[in-house]
């Protein structure tokens, strides 16, 4: 009876001499060995085509830096989890774009295409992000305030996705110091209280002890407990 080996680059299996119908049975089983436990730099590609397909994130013209951040964010996810890289990773990121978005830059970079991921990013960042100047930003957060039936993490969130484009850094002024100090959960923590839109959980938080040492998660936890608590009892 003729002998059947592994088509896997790498594998020393074979059939035993047996019929090949019971021969077929074997490879399939083995097959199953190999999809369930890769062997490394073999079958990579293999696994990556057989896991559940992932969407390109999308960026649009007009976009905010808050829209910019979380796109690039997704990218990045998208990029390890696809194994995309070199010029493969170009054209997936251009392909990201809308279609004005990407006649855009056809017309206007079109040497782009054929650049880095790098420069691809930039451009893209150039042509679909609204240019605001810092302090419009900053001001913008500042009046931040909590709708109503939004929870506090979500209000968080919401704060935390301003404050992360407003540059809340300044480089340490002491000689022969580069440090730079970020002092955003500074920031995020004051906006959160100032704008809470529950009055009496707001008092309850600028009434806590502890508020000025606690963090900003442990902050935004109190608040989120106070108004768990409202609720339990308005039912």
């Amino acid at each position: 009876m003729p002998i059947f080996k592994c088509p896997m680059e790498g594998c020393e299996f074979q059939t035993d001499d047996v019929e090949a119908s019971v021969a077929a049975v074997m490879l399939t089983i083995h097959n199953n060995v190999h999809i369930a436990n890769p062997t490394p730099g073999t079958s990579d590609v293999a696994t990556r085509h057989r896991a559940p397909k992932i969407d390109r994130p999308k960026i649009s013209t007009g976009s905010s830096a808050e829209t910019w951040n979380a796109f690039v964010k997704r990218w990045t996810m998208c990029q390890r989890m696809t194994g995309l890289a070199g010029a493969e990773s170009v054209e997936q990121l251009f392909h990201c774009c809308d279609e004005d978005l990407g006649d855009s830059i056809l017309k206007g970079h079109p040497d782009a295409v054929t650049g880095t991921e790098d420069n691809m990013l930039n451009v893209i960042k150039q042509m679909a992000v609204i240019p605001v100047a810092i302090s419009v930003r900053r001001a913008d957060l500042l009046t931040t305030k909590q709708d109503h039936g939004e929870n506090a993490r979500a209000f968080y969130a919401k704060v935390r996705g301003k404050a992360s484009t407003c540059k809340y850094s300044i480089e340490c002024t002491k000689a022969e110091c580069n440090q730079v100090i970020d002092f955003t959960d500074v920031m995020v923590k004051d906006v959160v209280i100032s704008g809470l839109v529950d009055e009496d959980v707001k008092k309850d938080v600028l009434g806590w002890t502890d508020l000025d040492d606690k963090s900003l998660e442990d902050t935004v936890s109190f608040v989120e407990a106070k108004e768990m608590a409202r609720d339990a009892l308005s039912k």
